[in-house]
């Protein structure tokens, strides 16, 4: 996520008349920052301030900006002077204000992921050169969009062309892919996070052995919308921020597809069935995935603490797939019955508890 700093006026939903200038700040190195000239809150009680659930914002530029879970970092006052606080959000929503944590909900988002063009591998370029006119012709046309149906949703890859430059001397044309997810339920975000961007993530940095970090991520509220004139009502984009474990920028040359374990072409036909069950796949296998790709995400990790991980996860991969009985359950309990009834009253006990999960293999 690109970094983003906003100066501009501060206030809580609790208390709108109280507002206090103050800058925002946000890097995935040192996550959101929020440094007002100013204070928020009673100053003789910073040492027990409780965290804001919510802080809002009007930037210069116009943009509103809600911060989420706004921890209380510190005050300095001034004699004379004024008071200057600080906190720490744990979430960014860039274009509209929510006054409760109630409505913080999205049914729809759409994101870019770092190594997405390189999976999808899909351009709407088509360019044929003239020698003898001296000309080339460049054209381009939207690819259709890649739309998987599933029980959580509508899961779909969309494309996006804009251009620029002075028509004189450059013209230039970029494509952008981006994931969009139109789920069946509202969410709060870390739900939303947690259900569909984090397995779509997963999915990439698996499909091309290359872990994955969101570039840019929009979500669209029923409550926040444009007009037109016809009266229909748009619902606009609201930018979601948030410091990740892992970022790394888009790289400039595009990943080569014989080095990934599989791109978009490879399950293109088998689309829908791919996300469905990659998705029962990550709600069954959830300490799974969590254990597999956290090494991935984690670049820093020593080798000893990369090969547990793994084995771990590997264990509990097979403890969760694969069939685990010597014997049936009624049939281990009438054989341990019977063992039981031939031993000594003194060792019943002492055998009982052996006995009580060898139905199952070490």
């Amino acid at each position: 996520m690109q970094a983003i700093e906003y100066s501009g006026i501060w206030w809580l939903p609790t208390n709108p008349q109280t507002k206090v200038a103050g800058t925002l700040t946000f890097s995935n190195e040192d996550g959101i920052a929020l440094e007002l000239i100013g204070a928020l809150g009673d100053l003789g009680t910073f040492n027990s301030r409780q965290p804001y659930p919510l802080i809002l914002g009007l930037a210069g530029d116009g943009k509103k900006v809600t911060l989420s879970n706004c921890v209380f970092a510190g005050v300095t006052v001034g004699m004379p002077g004024f008071a200057r606080e600080s906190y720490m959000a744990s979430f960014c929503l860039v274009g509209a204000h929510f006054n409760e944590l109630d409505e913080v909900r999205f049914s729809r988002c759409e994101v870019s992921f770092s190594h997405l063009p390189d999976w999808v591998r899909t351009s709407g370029f088509a360019v044929k050169q003239y020698w003898d006119e001296h000309k080339v012709e460049v054209i381009y046309s939207l690819p259709p969009d890649v739309e998987a149906e599933t029980s959580k949703g509508l899961i779909s890859l969309s494309f996006i062309c804009n251009t620029s430059g002075d028509g004189i001397e450059e013209m230039n044309l970029h494509q952008s892919v981006w994931m969009e997810v139109k789920a069946d339920k509202e969410y709060a975000f870390h739900d939303l996070i947690y259900q569909f961007i984090r397995p779509l993530q997963n999915l990439l940095s698996l499909a091309t052995t290359k872990p994955n970090s969101i570039l840019e991520l929009n979500v669209f509220s029923k409550r926040v919308f444009c007009e037109k004139e016809d009266g229909e009502r748009v619902e606009t984009p609201i930018q979601l921020c948030f410091q990740q474990k892992y970022f790394e920028p888009r790289l400039s040359k595009l990943l080569i597809p014989d080095y990934m374990l599989f791109t978009l072409h490879d399950i293109a036909n088998n689309f829908q069935a791919v996300m469905e069950r990659w998705f029962s796949i990550s709600n069954e296998l959830d300490s799974v995935c969590n254990l597999f790709f956290g090494i991935q995400y984690t670049p820093t990790l020593n080798l000893e603490n990369k090969f547990l991980n793994t084995v771990q996860a590997v264990e509990s991969y097979h403890r969760r797939r694969m069939k685990n009985e010597v014997l049936p359950k009624a049939e281990h309990e009438r054989l341990k019955s019977a063992v039981l009834n031939k031993v000594d009253a003194e060792h019943r006990a002492w055998l009982k508890g052996l006995l009580a999960y060898a139905t199952s293999r070490v």
